[in-house]
């Protein structure tokens, strides 16, 4: 009887003790479970030690002022060199020419031979009481029709003590591709002391290359030679 009793009483404390969870056998076909504190290899962040500093290099832009910054231009800085000079006289073949002073066209406008683009320059001094000047000027006329004024440009300088005067005479040469300009205070033919009147100056970038004094029928023959010459 004392042994029933303490038998169930094993039984009775057996069946009220908890009982333990059957233990999982994790199976090699299934991936285990990912780790939410797992590194990533591709996370650079992660692979940062303690204490070390993340910052990249930071670009700043520069500060917008609202002022133009003027550009530096390099031929800006280099002086013009001019063709013709300013001062000088009796000008003749191989000298640089000199520049027209207080020289005016029928407008009454200045105009200096720098003005002219043209890389040739036909300039030749005459007067109304140039009795050959009367026959230069027509024949210049002509040949100045030849040539493209983009080439040679061509410029008479009247040198009538009026100007009315010289316009008068020039409008009877018949004068539309040559440049007629005046000078009735004479200064500029003083400079270039010219042999005689008329006489032609054949002037490339600024230097004389020809001079042809007086004129005679046909002379504008050898002139376009010149002028050729000087173009080739």
């Amino acid at each position: 009887m004392r042994s029933a009793i303490v038998f169930c009483s094993l039984l009775l404390l057996w069946g009220c003790s908890p009982k333990s969870a059957p233990t999982e056998i994790p199976n090699s076909s299934q991936p285990a479970p990912a780790d939410e504190a797992a590194v990533d290899p591709d996370d650079s962040t992660a692979q940062s030690e303690p204490g070390e500093s993340l910052a990249t290099e930071e670009l700043v832009p520069p500060v917008d002022t609202g002022v133009p910054v003027p550009v530096a231009d390099a031929e800006a800085n280099i002086p013009k060199k001019r063709r013709y000079r300013r001062g000088g006289s009796k000008i003749r073949k191989g000298d640089r020419a000199l520049e027209l002073r207080k020289v005016v066209n029928g407008a009454g406008k200045r105009v200096t031979l720098e003005s002219q683009k043209a890389p040739i320059l036909v300039l030749t001094f005459g007067a109304s009481w140039c009795s050959p000047c009367k026959k230069e000027l027509p024949a210049l006329e002509k040949l100045a029709k030849r040539y493209s004024p983009v080439d040679v440009a061509f410029v008479a300088v009247n040198i009538d003590s009026t100007i009315a005067v010289g316009k008068a005479f020039m409008k009877r040469s018949g004068l539309r591709r040559v440049l007629a300009v005046y000078d009735p205070k004479n200064g500029n033919v003083q400079s270039y002391d010219p042999p005689t009147m008329p006489s032609v100056f054949i002037i490339k970038e600024g230097i004389v290359k020809h001079l042809h004094p007086g004129y005679r029928s046909g002379d504008e023959r050898a002139l376009k030679k010149a002028i050729d010459r000087e173009l080739n």
